[in-house]
């Protein structure tokens, strides 16, 4: 993704966002060289 933004995919949760380990849910991710990495501290407010 170019630098400064970010996608939704459907991923492995490792509990951010209080959603439980384990489970595929959709988050907002960076890909960078084959590889995505959650992006962490957004804000969550009803809408989302």
């Amino acid at each position: 993704t170019p630098k400064g933004t970010f996608v939704s995919m459907g991923v492995y949760s490792d509990g951010s966002y209080d959603v439980p380990p384990g489970i595929i849910f959709s988050y907002p991710v960076t890909c960078e060289n084959g590889s995505w990495s959650i992006v962490p501290g957004l804000p969550i407010n009803e809408f989302s």
